[in-house]
């Protein structure tokens, strides 16, 4: 693999891992004319919204749904059936803006009826999806009642009770009391939440005397913190050559990854004021 991975192949391979069917609609998605067109998220998601589509609308159906609203701002990133099966609508780099007030967040839309519950096979699909945003994205696996905390939200969070045409009953309490289940069951599926030649997510990096932490994005993106003075950095990586390569932001450092990676015990080096250091890295 070469360059930045795609994040929603990355998805929907650990979908199919869990034996989830997964539809892709984004071709016809990001083709509609929008009065708010798509744009890419200007930084890393914090949490996932939950909806409620209110109809059992399936997800082919969906497509139309949206499309007939159009111009209008556009739908979520994900839906699920009540079978469990999930639709893939707009990329996950991209800002949905089905959920007002914010461009930080994933939404997921659930098949079930206005005030309705959800399944079983949708609790675990919702769970699969949850634990790839904590470890691609550091989305925490909590409950998020308000707008800016990291964790599984909800619709009717973000809207304001001023607007008539508010949301407020999205997704419905028997939907946001399904958190729990969701989160629970995210958290059995961390474990088998790895990538192969993929970083994402956050690792411990020791260099000689130095340890640092870093959180990759699967957009390419990487950000360093030093766990004991709290200095802090960014850069991006990419795969070239059977190595990770990194970027620093206002550094001549140079660093490199070996592949395959480790998440017990990685190998690299690191070259810092002309000196060429080993390093060695774990997942967190």
């Amino acid at each position: 693999m070469a360059g930045i991975p795609d994040v929603n192949e990355l998805l929907r391979t650990k979908l199919s891992e869990q034996s989830i069917k997964v539809s892709d609609f984004t071709g016809k998605i990001h083709t509609l004319n929008y009065k708010f067109p798509l744009y890419l998220r200007p930084s890393k998601p914090v949490g996932i919204v939950m909806h409620n589509t209110s109809g059992l609308v399936t997800l082919a159906n969906l497509v139309g749904t949206w499309k007939n609203k159009e111009p209008s701002p556009p739908p979520s990133h994900l839906a699920i059936d009540r079978s469990g099966e999930v639709g893939f609508y707009v990329r996950l780099p991209y800002a949905d803006r089905a959920t007002e007030n914010t461009n930080r967040h994933l939404s997921i839309e659930f098949q079930a009826v206005e005030n309705g519950d959800i399944t079983r096979e949708q609790v675990k699909s919702a769970a699969v999806i949850t634990s790839f945003a904590h470890v691609v994205y550091d989305v925490a696996l909590a409950i998020s009642d308000s707008r800016t905390a990291s964790g599984l939200a909800h619709h009717s969070l973000f809207v304001e009770r001023g607007n008539p045409n508010g949301h407020f009953n999205c997704p419905g309490q028997a939907i946001i009391n399904q958190k729990p289940a969701i989160l629970e069951l995210a958290k059995k599926f961390k474990a088998n939440m790895q990538f192969s030649e993929e970083p994402a997510g956050r690792w411990e990096v020791r260099v000689d005397k130095w340890v640092w932490h870093y959180t990759f994005s699967v957009d390419g993106s990487v950000v360093w913190l030093d766990p004991f003075n709290k200095k802090t950095g960014k850069g991006r990586w990419t795969i070239k050559a059977g190595t990770i390569v990194f970027a620093w932001t206002n550094s001549t450092s140079k660093e490199k990854w070996n592949l395959p990676l480790s998440s017990t015990d990685q190998t690299g080096q690191c070259i810092m004021d002309g000196k060429t250091y080993d390093l060695r890295a774990k997942r967190l």
